[in-house]
């Protein structure tokens, strides 16, 4: 259960508590940003909310000419969240596409924004995520993937293609070798043969 009190000063205070099987479990503090736990099992579910924390990350696809950038947070909890594009330091809301604020199994949530970019301005963009859990908004950058693994394949490639040429050629080698043994052994005797011969008619 989640919602806010009017007080009578007339603050708000805004809550949320969970239950288990009629009983208390855990509810959060939104003055203090923390939780309380109500027992052993609700301890180790804290601990969970909170070693998760706010993660968020930029992914990039490009097709047909333009770059579409993805960045999502998850693991997070409370719920409440903004998500925003900035193009150049300028909030983009109206070129923004958002996901709902799904739940996690473990209580967490997750959420995403999207944004239509040209590759180019790639550069000018930057994703902004404010949450209770952390301190202060952070802005993430997107980074094309790193050609790291186009040059570890290529390098596997060339290391697979020599192995093929030494063992082809150790193959090849045999194989001849199997091929001229018999013709050598008989050139050999024909020679020792006529060797023998030679004896005999110089004796």
């Amino acid at each position: 259960m989640y919602g806010c009190d009017l007080l009578e000063d007339g603050s708000t205070r805004g809550y949320r508590q969970d239950a288990y099987d009629g009983r208390d479990f855990i509810a959060f503090d939104m003055d203090t940003m923390t939780f309380t736990a109500a027992d052993a099992a609700a301890q180790i579910t804290e601990r969970k909310w909170v070693e998760a924390g706010t993660v968020a990350e930029m992914l990039g696809k490009e097709a047909h000419g333009i770059l579409t950038l993805y960045c999502r947070a998850y693991g997070f909890y409370p719920r409440r969240i903004t998500v925003s594009w900035l193009k150049d330091g300028e909030v983009r809301d109206q070129d923004t596409e958002w996901g709902s604020v799904a739940p996690n199994s473990n209580g967490t949530y997750y959420t995403w924004a999207s944004i239509e970019a040209r590759p180019e301005e790639k550069d000018m963009y930057r994703c902004r995520v404010e949450h209770a859990s952390l301190p202060e908004p952070i802005l993430f950058a997107w980074e094309p993937e790193s050609n790291l693994l186009i040059i570890v394949l290529a390098v596997a490639v060339a290391v697979l293609a020599v192995i093929a040429i030494i063992a082809g050629f150790a193959f090849w080698k045999y194989r001849s070798g199997r091929a001229l043994g018999p013709a050598s052994k008989k050139a050999v005797e024909g020679m020792q043969g006529l060797g023998a011969q030679e004896g005999l008619l110089t004796a």
